[in-house]
């Protein structure tokens, strides 16, 4: 491989990586986030209202599904946050990149970085080459 493709194939795994790394800081403020809106929603408590009877209860259950959802999916990410240089690695890091598609506030970013995760170049550097994150 001529110097310039070696450099440029470098460029490519260094800038992947990078948004890789974006993506992960993104992806765990939006997690700690809807931890921290199921925390106040469990917290919330309503004026004795007739009208409000059940809305507190729902309060607290929606809390307690934010709570949870928050918490596994911050740990899961974090677990994601260095992958590892095999095929395990690879294919579960691009996971994690296709469960942020389902997201409407990153779709376009994930959508992007896949593209650049599943570039042949990239996975082919990816499981080859030392790198530090």
């Amino acid at each position: 491989m001529p110097p310039e493709a070696a450099e440029s194939s470098n460029s490519r795994l260094q800038r992947t990586l990078r948004l890789y790394q974006v993506y992960i800081g993104l992806n765990l403020l939006w997690y700690a986030l809807v931890f921290i809106l199921g925390v106040i929603s469990f917290q919330i408590v309503l004026p004795q209202d007739p009208e409000l009877a059940n809305a507190e209860g729902v309060l607290k259950v929606s809390g307690v599904i934010l709570i949870l959802i928050g918490a596994l999916f911050f740990l899961l990410t974090l677990l994601t946050s260095k992958p590892k240089r095999n095929q395990a690695g690879w294919m579960t890091a691009f996971i994690n990149i296709c469960l942020g598609i389902t997201s409407c506030i990153l779709t376009p970013f994930c959508i992007y970085l896949a593209i650049q995760w599943n570039h042949p170049e990239f996975k082919s550097e990816f499981l080859q080459q030392e790198f530090q994150l």
